[in-house]
């Protein structure tokens, strides 16, 4: 079980780099800067908005962005956190659910406000 595990993240890897190489640096610096600006407009998000604004672009490159920024920390700490999920609008999902994200100073900010008035 655990080899098909391995076997599955690395095919998975493999793919986000194959989409990523294959990619214009441009769009994906653009897509990154859309992730950017969702992370610090303070409101939850999904790659379903994000994709919408690329929709040249290979579908899968914004998840593939999506998870490279899932990965980041700045001082030990995410860039976003997943608070949620949502249907994917993509179809070769088939349906599948999505994370839906906050930028780590927003949720910070979140909890802390909830945390003062419980």
């Amino acid at each position: 079980m655990e080899e098909r595990i391995r076997d599955a993240a690395a095919a998975r890897d493999e793919g986000i780099a194959q989409v990523e190489n294959g990619s214009d640096p441009r769009v994906i610096l653009a897509i990154d800067a859309a992730i950017q600006a969702a992370i610090e407009s303070g409101r939850r998000f999904s790659a379903n908005d994000i994709r919408d604004q690329f929709p040249v672009s290979d579908e899968h490159l914004v998840g593939a962005r999506f998870r490279a920024h899932a990965q980041k920390r700045v001082d030990s700490q995410p860039l976003m956190v997943c608070v949620g999920r949502t249907t994917s609008t993509l179809k070769s999902t088939r349906h599948h659910e999505i994370k839906v994200w906050l930028g780590w100073d927003a949720h910070r900010a979140v909890n802390r406000v909830a945390s003062a008035t419980s």
